[in-house]
Parts: structure tokens; sequence; C-alpha cells
């Protein structure tokens, strides 16, 4: 499998409500092998693969992922900040960032999250507990003029430093790999259909880690009569967390989401999905959890409702700057994918 895309997909800044250059790479990567390209006023982008008479299928993966955002920028040029989705501000501290614009007129402006030298921290500081309001970035500027001149202003979107890497054992980090191994599972999903009967759209949706909102309103415009959503669950093989959320793990095979904070799965597309994952040998993980949502909330109750399932890559290490997925699992989910698609053509 080539993970050419899978890298540039990682490396592409998307912050929510800033995703417009993932979107354009989508287009440029995925205008070859599908029948039509569509972005919509709100910010997603969807791609159709026309069928041959079967059931409307929708397969959703959000493109953003989490960040910060310019609120102020004072006298000396250092710049404030708010969250962009949930992140956790006890990991930011020293962390190295990039300030982009929204135009794509200036260039993106490393910077750094100030921290005070151990050297001068008193016993208080380290129980006080950390919140983004507190943090300023530093890019190097001495005045609020010297920074406006960059393009950076109030609204300007911040994302952590892009990392991509191989580790051992056909794992994979990376910044923001929540959700672009989705995007990168529905890509190359999408790159395998050959004439399905099932007329199938694949939509990479914006704000989903500000509350779902672009996936509302492409289920929407779609009307699907069924859909697939693509997501990250958190992995639990790690020594800090056990197995008291739940026994998923790296490599254990693509994660069902039976029920979780915004869907109760249809109980006849997680039987549908079983079925195929027996007939490719594909192992499968099933969570149940009482926190957390992914589009499949909204999409779930569009219009008159939608028959939905999510199907999720196991994560380590959710909402921080460097993400670990497996190989395997992303192989596997490929092909669990294609599947379900294919069944579902030929009347589910």
């Amino acid at each position: 499998m080539n993970l050419g895309l899978l890298e540039e997909l990682v490396r592409t800044p998307g912050v929510s409500g800033h995703e417009t250059r993932v979107k354009k790479l989508l287009i440029e990567k995925m205008k070859g092998y599908v029948d039509e390209v569509n972005a919509d006023s709100f910010g997603n982008v969807s791609f159709r693969t026309k069928g041959n008479g079967g059931p409307r299928v929708m397969v959703c993966a959000h493109m953003d992922e989490i960040g910060l955002a310019v609120t102020r920028i004072d006298d000396n040029g250092y710049i404030r900040v708010i969250p962009i989705g949930y992140v956790d501000a006890r990991i930011l501290p020293g962390k190295k960032v990039i300030i982009y614009s929204a135009d794509e007129e200036h260039e993106s402006i490393p910077g750094i999250i100030g921290i005070k030298p151990i050297h001068f921290q008193k016993p208080e500081d380290a129980k006080r507990e950390i919140s983004v309001s507190d943090l300023h970035i530093d890019i190097g500027c001495s005045s609020k003029e010297e920074v406006e001149r960059l393009g950076i202003e109030p609204g300007s979107a911040i994302c952590f430093e892009k990392l991509f890497d191989r580790l051992q054992n056909d794992r994979l980090s990376g910044t923001s790999l929540d959700n672009r191994a989705g995007v990168y599972v529905m890509a190359e999903v999408a790159k395998a259909m050959q004439k399905p009967e099932a007329d199938v759209y694949w939509v990479a949706s914006c704000q989903e880690e500000v509350g779902l909102r672009g996936a509302k309103v492409a289920a929407f415009g779609i009307h699907p009569q069924l859909s697939i959503v693509l997501d990250v669950a958190i992995a639990t093989d790690t020594p800090d967390l056990g197995t008291s959320f739940s026994e998923a793990k790296l490599g254990g095979g693509p994660i069902i989401v039976s029920i979780d904070k915004g869907i109760i799965t249809n109980r006849k597309l997680i039987n549908l999905v079983k079925s195929v994952a027996k007939k490719h040998n594909i192992p499968l993980q099933f969570v149940t959890v009482s926190a957390g949502r992914t589009d499949g909330a909204e999409v779930s109750v569009a219009r008159a409702g939608v028959p939905t399932i999510q199907i999720c890559l196991p994560l380590r290490y959710a909402h921080n700057p460097a993400e670990i997925v497996d190989l395997k699992d992303i192989i596997a989910t490929v092909t669990l994918v294609k599947g379900v698609i294919e069944e579902f053509g030929n009347g589910w």
C-alpha cells in the first residue's frame, strides 16, 4: 500500500473551520477515479461514484483536526490563543506550532508555545492547573505591528508541528491521524471500487471536532439510504489505560463502535459487517462507551433517519501532537469497507 497520500494528508494543516488545504489536496488526488466532485457552501467536499441502480451510500470521514486560534496579539508581539476542539492544555507548553491564514496569501509561520524555564518555577507552579488562556505563542516578533504584517490576526488558525514517521512493526506515527487516517481509508476504498451497484458518496466532512457540523450538512444534502462513518477509536493497550474502558488494541483489527454518546448502531448493519469480516478473515473489535461521539451521531438522524455504522481505526494517544495507528488495521479496514459497500449494493 502506497502511504504517500496518508503522509500528505497528515502534513497538510486543516484545523476545524480551516480545512481548505486538505480539501484541495483531496480534490487533486481523487478526481481521476470518481465521477463527480462537489464542494458545498459549508466547507465539506464530496465525491460520487455512480452506481448501477443500488442504494445511495454515504461514506464519511472528517478531515479537520484540533488546534488553536489567535485571540489577540499584545504590544510586544506575543500571541494569545483559544482551543479549537478538545485540546489538553497540559501538553502544550514548549510545543512547536504553525500559524496560518485562511486566505493562503501569507506563508505559514512557525512558533513556540512559551513556558517558564524550570529554573524559575516555584513548587506551586507544578501544582497549578494549566489553562490555554494562560499560554502565549512566541514567533520571534517584537511588536504587534510586526506580527500583523505577517498576516496573523484574531481568528488565524494554529496547528501542531506536522510529523509523520514509520515506527517498528508497521506502526505509523503522525499529527492528526485523527482523522486523516480515516480519510485515507476512504480514498483508498474509493480508488478500489469498480462499477459498484450502490451509488456511493465519499464525504470529507469539516468541523467534526467542534460539533459534528459538516456531516450534518452533508447528510441532509445527499439524503443517503445507508451510511458508513470512518473515524478512530482509542486503543487502550498502553500502560496508563488498561481494560476498564475497553479492550481495543492496536493491530487488533477495525473497531465497531456499537454504542457511544451519539448513536446506538443499527444491529442489522453490525451483523452485515460481521458477515463481511468473516468472509475476508478480518478480525473485528467491538467497543461500547458512554462518552465521545463521531459524525455518525448527526448522520444517523438526518432527515427521516439513516441506518449508520461506525467503523474505526484503533489509535493511541488521541488528540496529542503525535498519534499512532497500525498499518495492518488500515489495510483490513479498506478491505472491510469495500466489502460492506458491495453488500449494500446487493441489497442488505
